[in-house]
């Protein structure tokens, strides 16, 4: 290892051996489940609006969300900006008031376990989780494999050696100090995380010359096999030659951003963060906090992946990016402030990466334990020893599959989101807002959704270029309402 190496070798030891001290310490405050996944229920609005916005964002959106930028240009950016800060408001608008009340209430400490209550069902329950654990597994590779792919320039070592050096702390970080020990840095994580983002937009400018300076190195900017002379500016702007061919360059830009978006309001792991306030007050001054935290990043994050063709002046460096997007941004970092300082801002997102894997890995472990365990067995299992090794395991799997991932991290998260975003979609929704609600409705509009999402990806995706998002949630929300007819439970609380 040369010393341009050795110094973010040193400080990712650094980083990952404070984590890991501040997760022992946290594990001496998990004496119940309760601790283990929601800290006990008792966070502020700093800390919760920085665990949301750290849970969701990653190295799949910092390296998925800038490399395809570098791909589709700025109206990748403009939608995707767009969509993040509208969910996130609707979220914390009307999905975290009514789940925070519910759940308090009825002792809820999952989101399919909110539904199985909620229904009445175990069924529904069951058929949730196993449809959150399996697809979230799926987003799990996209961000082993982003750690993988900053690893492998800042240490410049193979990539299957990069995933064991984020994966062996961030599991155990997870493991031991659960969701707790998550929080008490997801302060400093968002922090590094925003602050790198900044860094990064600000240094683009600079490099080239203001905002008019970067905009003008783009307007030459044509992507060959990409559409014809098509500009990064324009809209609809450059696309793969095959979505460009079917004519569907609108219905891909758009399916997609809303896809990966959408899942700030449903997904399990990101609706379970408002279980953990400490009470109504906290979700109103969260309200405020969270939208801001996610427009800055996403601002500096997805409008910084076009830049880098006025960045990126090596012609194999940028032959090796339009092979694999998800290299653009630690490209773009090492070129614009050498090897070391690069590689602090890279570590700083590596942070970020951690601080996403820790709190999913518990929140699958919970739904494995309180879920599916329990509603095979029809009773509560508090074992936290079995916690803790879940935690591991859902860490392990995707950890293997990273190896030869699927697919590019926007393709893999846009898939798995589509699935969990509309299967959860309808039920969420309409067991938080209806008096009375359709029990038979809400398991056939899981079952629904989620088979669309399966279907459409794998015969219909190729020649539309919609992702599965739309059909799975449009076919989820007409079989909920046509079931709603049907055999129906009272709202409790």
């Amino acid at each position: 290892m040369t010393g341009t190496e050795l110094f973010p070798a040193a400080v990712l030891f650094f980083y990952t051996s404070a984590i890991l001290l501040i997760a022992i310490v946290g594990r001496s405050k998990n004496k119940a489940v309760v601790d283990f996944l929601l800290s006990s229920k008792s966070l502020g609005p700093l800390l919760l609006a920085f665990s949301y916005t750290t849970t969701y964002f990653s190295s799949a959106a910092f390296l998925g969300g800038g490399g395809m930028g570098f791909l589709l240009g700025f109206q990748w950016s403009a939608f995707l900006f767009f969509f993040h800060v509208l969910f996130a408001v609707l979220a914390w608008a009307l999905i975290a008031p009514k789940i925070k009340q519910f759940t308090d209430l009825s002792n809820s400490m999952t989101v399919p376990e909110f539904l199985g209550t909620r229904y009445s069902s175990r069924t529904l329950q069951l058929i949730s989780a196993l449809i959150f654990i399996v697809f979230m597994e799926f987003y799990l590779i996209s961000i082993f494999k982003g750690a993988g792919n900053i690893l492998q320039v800042i240490l410049g070592i193979p990539y299957s050696q990069a995933l064991l050096v984020v994966a062996v702390p961030a599991l155990l970080y997870a493991s031991i100090g659960g969701f707790r020990g998550n929080v008490a840095v997801s302060l400093l994580q968002g922090v590094l995380m925003i602050s790198s983002a900044i860094f990064l937009m600000g240094g683009i400018l600079m490099r080239s010359g203001g905002w008019a300076g970067a905009i003008s190195a783009l307007e030459a900017v044509r992507l060959s096999g990409w559409g014809s002379d098509i500009s990064l500016l324009s809209f609809p702007g450059p696309v793969p030659s095959a979505v460009s061919a079917a004519g569907a360059a609108i219905p891909y830009i758009l399916s997609l951003t809303f896809a990966i978006s959408f899942a700030q309001m449903t997904s399990p792991h990101m609706v379970v963060q408002f279980y953990s306030a400490r009470d109504a007050s906290v979700l109103r001054m969260g309200r405020a906090i969270t939208p801001v935290l996610i427009a800055v990043f996403a601002f500096a994050v997805f409008f910084a992946g076009p830049f880098g063709w006025a960045v990126i002046s090596d012609p194999a460096v940028l032959r090796q990016c339009l092979g694999n997007p998800d290299l653009v941004i630690p490209s773009m970092a090492v070129s614009i402030f050498g090897t070391e300082l690069g590689s602090l801002l890279l570590v700083a997102i590596l942070a970020a990466a951690m601080s996403t894997l820790a709190p999913i890995c518990i929140m699958l472990s919970g739904s494995l334990l309180r879920d599916v365990v329990s509603a095979a067995t029809q009773k509560k299992s508090e074992g936290m020893s079995v916690l803790r090794i879940a935690t591991l395991l859902f860490g392990a799997v995707p950890l293997v599959l990273a190896v030869s991932p699927p697919d590019v991290i926007v393709g893999i998260v846009g898939v798995a989101f589509s699935a969990i975003s509309s299967a959860f979609f309808a039920p969420l929704i309409g067991g938080l807002y209806l008096k009375r609600a359709s029990r038979l409705g809400a398991i056939a509009s899981v079952v629904a959704a989620a088979s669309t999402c399966i279907i459409w990806q794998i015969y219909f995706y190729s020649s539309s270029f919609v992702y599965p998002i739309v059909p799975g949630v449009l076919v989820g929300t007409l079989v909920y309402i046509a079931f709603y007819v049907g055999p129906r439970v009272t709202r409790n609380g």
